[in-house]
C-alpha cells in the first residue's frame, strides 16, 4: 500500500495530496487473482457496459482512524487541466472520461467513514469540500454504491460530487475498492 495521490488540477499544482486525501491505496491488476476477473465480469453483466471500458486494475483503499478524502468528482474536467497537454490528449480533450464508479465496501465501520454526496438530489453545495454533508452512505461489508460521473447526454455531472468522511471508530480500518468504468475503451 502507498499513500493515495490525486490528479492535481492546474490551480492546485505544487500542493500536497494530503491536503485533500489521507488514505492508502494499491492497484490490484485484473491478472492478480481469478476472483478479480470474476468480479469484473459480474460488474460488466450488472452495468451492461463492455468489459474493455473498465480500468484494468481495481483500486483497493485503506482508511485508518481520521483518514478521509474530501469531496471531489471522478470525472476529469479538461478545463481544469489545460496546462497538462499529455492528459488532455490521453482523454481526447474530455471526450473520453469516467462514466461511472462502482465502490465496494469490504469492512464495517461503526462510526464515520461514510461516502458523502453533498449535491445528491439537487442539494445546494456550500463550497466546503472537507465537511461531510448531504447524503451519506455508511460502509457495510459486502455492500456497494454505484454512481454516474456523466449524464445520459455525456455531460459532466456536477451532482456526482462525493467524498470519504473521516473514520471515527478507534481501531477500525475502512477497506474499500473502486472500479471505474469509462464511456470509451480504456
Amino acid at each position: 500500500m502507498a499513500d493515495s495521490p490525486v490528479s492535481l488540477m492546474d490551480h492546485d499544482k505544487g500542493k500536497a495530496a494530503t491536503e485533500w486525501r489521507t488514505s492508502s491505496q494499491y492497484f490490484l491488476p485484473s491478472s492478480a487473482h481469478p476472483a478479480i476477473s470474476k468480479i469484473r465480469t459480474r460488474a460488466q453483466q450488472l452495468l451492461r457496459v463492455p468489459l474493455d471500458h473498465q480500468e484494468n486494475a481495481i483500486q483497493v483503499l485503506r482508511y485508518r482512524e481520521a483518514e478521509k478524502y474530501d469531496a471531489h468528482n471522478d470525472y476529469f474536467d479538461m478545463s481544469m487541466y489545460k496546462s497538462q497537454t499529455a492528459m488532455v490528449k490521453a482523454y481526447d480533450h474530455g471526450w473520453k472520461n469516467r462514466l461511472l464508479t462502482l465502490f465496494w465496501y469490504m469492512s464495517d465501520v461503526p462510526e464515520g467513514g461514510e461516502t458523502q454526496f453533498p449535491r445528491a438530489g439537487g442539494r445546494r453545495f456550500n463550497g466546503n469540500y472537507a465537511e461531510c454533508q448531504g447524503l451519506k452512505v455508511r460502509p457495510e461489508k459486502g455492500s456497494a454504491v454505484l454512481f454516474y460521473s456523466l449524464t445520459a447526454s455525456g455531460d459532466l455531472d456536477d451532482f456526482s460530487l462525493h467524498g470519504g468522511c473521516p473514520v471515527l471508530s478507534k481501531d477500525t480500518i475502512k477497506w474499500a475498492a473502486n472500479q471505474w468504468v469509462w464511456n470509451k475503451r480504456f
